[in-house]
């Protein structure tokens, strides 16, 4: 009897398997990747926007510090989705004694996307005596 040696030319199905597995895996990782990188985009973008709104809000709220209120509203078109919180109280404070009474105390929110992200900001602020 004659053993009829074949030539084994390709691969088997097996190996073809493990072979798309590995790079699906890869490609997954891959996709992965790209969406955090994404997503961590979006908050850096917020990120620096947002300092740059309540810097621009606050600067509209000094105008008139004596009659300064809470407030609440949206920066137009050209932010769309970024809307900000105002909540303006007076300083009370036994160690400035008599300086507190003349200064407010203004809590700014920015928030992206009704809350998604939000950035706060606390400042203080001496508003002048009125002359009586």
């Amino acid at each position: 009897m004659v053993k009829q040696v074949m030539n084994r030319k390709g691969f088997t199905l097996l190996e073809v398997m493990i072979a798309v597995a590995i790079i699906a895996t890869g490609f997954f990782a891959v996709y992965s990747l790209h969406v955090q990188t994404l997503a961590a985009a979006e908050d850096v973008r917020f990120y620096i926007k947002a300092p740059l709104l309540a810097q621009a809000r606050l600067a509209e709220a000094e105008g008139d510090l004596r009659s300064i209120k809470d407030g609440a509203g949206d920066f137009g078109d050209d932010f769309e989705g970024y809307t900000w919180k105002m909540t303006v109280s007076d300083v009370t404070n036994e160690t400035l004694g008599v300086t507190a009474e003349k200064m407010k105390k203004i809590e700014l929110e920015i928030l992206l996307n009704e809350g998604e992200n939000s950035y706060s900001v606390t400042a203080y602020r001496y508003v002048e005596p009125s002359d009586k």
